[in-house]
């Protein structure tokens, strides 16, 4: 599947805010490795990203570049 430019656009948004929201609440979110996300991930139940509220930023970031 590939994403159109309007994909690209409104996930890069989406990606912002959550990246917005992570900095001015982060201290008050719980990080999970929920079993949902795992599914999507195709079974990847040691996502790194989530083990830390520092490393979600982080991939947050880096996604953001990539969109």
């Amino acid at each position: 599947m590939k994403l159109t430019k309007q994909d690209l656009a409104v996930l890069k948004i989406l990606v912002e805010k959550e990246l917005e929201h992570v900095e001015r609440d982060g201290e008050k979110m719980v990080i999970v490795n929920a079993p949902f996300i795992s599914k999507v991930a195709e079974d990847d139940s040691d996502l790194n990203f989530l083990k830390s509220m520092e490393k979600y930023k982080e991939f947050l970031k880096e996604l953001n570049k990539r969109l």
